[in-house]
């Protein structure tokens, strides 16, 4: 492989690297800034049984587009918090969670289903567990449920989605968590509801037909049309509508009391300190290896390559690139310093081995020819004498571009490969200063 090829393999990684940690910035800040919004009141649309008459009944499901704002799911335990919105396409999941198509609506009785993708707004799913609560919350009521059980289930079972005869939350996510691909499994927590309340500073919750829908149970439910349960970014996770409530109920309780959750709270906390040492654990190692073996970050301290790095820039060294190839004259290299090896230098190569370098009056000749080095300003050149001196097998003559304030090759001799790092590739700061080398 040329050193042409490899300085255009270098450029297009970091290239990639570059629009990949933008696409990654841009999903994450549009799933935040809709997290962030408030939900919306209900729009026209009457949802079932909460017609302004108090009708015992329920209406067809109204139409709602896809990407509606629906609701606000959160999890406590794990600290999640997702905007609950209308369809289960790409583009509404990239936003948020999603209402899972033919499923109950916030609010109606049944089992509600919301699928969310696994490596963004549902990825604290995997710390869930029976007995921790979920919170859904629409422009008017607050919706507390308790989750039963965490199941795996293959993509076709379906099942999972029947409707209830009790209120309940089902959420659906991929499998395993940290497959790469289309995950062939799913992630199923499903949850009963426990109470329900005002959201803070709403006036005080009015007897509606569709709370008595929720605490009484529902009869007849329709089996569950058979369709194979997909990525959470389709939408043909299609369970049958249930059968409408009975018109006469019996009248709900004045005040719906929140059962005390059973988990254990030294259990909880030691799952996430565990899982936390685990996050920290797992960076510590990506880094450690980035670090050892691929790139480094560095700040220059001092002022021995002005006006080309100045004092506190900071710096992407790449050391693959000279386990690949051989240092070349131009480059810009961090180096151990040969006097003391626990310090590091930035410097630029001069010569490479077997070349003959002669210095007269600060004008430097590499093969008594003169050095082509207009990077120099003529104030920070030099008027000493060196050499010459042919670089032995395996050794560089490294100078600084202030070469009247460097300490280098001219001082301490050529530095052995071994001491040097890597290849100066990029300075990223001061961000109007960045430059690739």
């Amino acid at each position: 492989m040329t050193p042409r090829i490899l300085i255009w393999l270098e450029r297009s990684l970091i290239a990639i690297g570059c629009i990949l940690t933008l696409w990654c910035a841009i999903v994450i800040g549009r799933m935040w800034y809709y997290k962030s919004m408030p939900i919306p009141p209900p729009t026209a649309a009457t949802l079932p049984g909460e017609t302004p008459t108090g009708t015992t009944g329920t209406l067809p499901h109204p139409k709602v587009n896809a990407g509606t704002w629906l609701a606000r799911l959160e999890a406590p335990s794990v600290q999640m918090s997702a905007t609950v919105l209308e369809g289960t396409d790409d583009g509404t999941l990239a936003r948020g969670a999603g209402h899972i198509e033919e499923t109950p609506f916030p609010g109606e009785p049944g089992n509600i289903g919301i699928a969310g993708h696994r490596d963004t707004i549902f990825r604290p799913v995997r710390n869930l567990h029976a007995g921790d609560p979920l919170v859904l919350t629409t422009a008017d009521r607050v919706y507390r449920y308790r989750i039963t059980t965490t199941t795996i289930v293959d993509p076709d079972d379906v099942y999972v989605l029947d409707p209830a005869d009790h209120p309940t939350l089902t959420l659906v996510t991929c499998y395993p968590f940290e497959f790469v691909g289309h995950a062939p499994r799913r992630f199923i927590v499903h949850a009963d509801l426990v109470a329900l309340s005002a959201p803070p500073g709403h006036p005080a919750l009015p007897i509606l037909p569709a709370m008595v829908f929720l605490l009484v149970p529902m009869t007849d439910p329709e089996p569950l049309s058979p369709a194979p349960l997909p990525e959470e970014a389709t939408n043909a996770l299609q369970p049958a509508v249930p059968a409408p409530a009975p018109d006469v109920v019996a009248p709900p309780p004045a005040e719906a009391v929140v059962p005390p959750l059973t988990n254990d709270a030294w259990s909880r906390m030691g799952r996430e300190i565990a899982s936390g040492v685990q996050t920290l654990v797992s960076a510590a190692v990506y880094a450690t290896l980035i670090v050892t073996f691929g790139f480094q970050v560095a700040r220059v301290d001092g002022l021995s390559m002005a006006p080309t790095l100045e004092d506190h820039d900071r710096l992407i060294v790449n050391k693959l690139v000279y386990e690949l190839g051989e240092p070349r004259p131009g480059d810009i290299v961090m180096l151990y310093y040969p006097l003391n090896p626990e310090k590091m230098f930035v410097k630029r190569v001069i010569a490479k081995e077997g070349d003959t370098v002669r210095i007269v009056d600060g004008r430097v000749y590499v093969n008594d020819l003169p050095l082509r080095d207009d990077y120099v300003p003529n104030e920070f050149r030099s008027h000493d004498d060196y050499g010459p001196e042919t670089v032995k097998q395996g050794y560089y003559f490294v100078m600084g571009d202030h070469r009247n304030n460097s300490s280098d090759s001219r001082h301490w001799g050529p530095v052995p490969k071994r001491y040097i790092v890597g290849k100066v590739k990029v300075r990223w700061w001061p961000l109007q200063d960045a430059r690739i080398f």
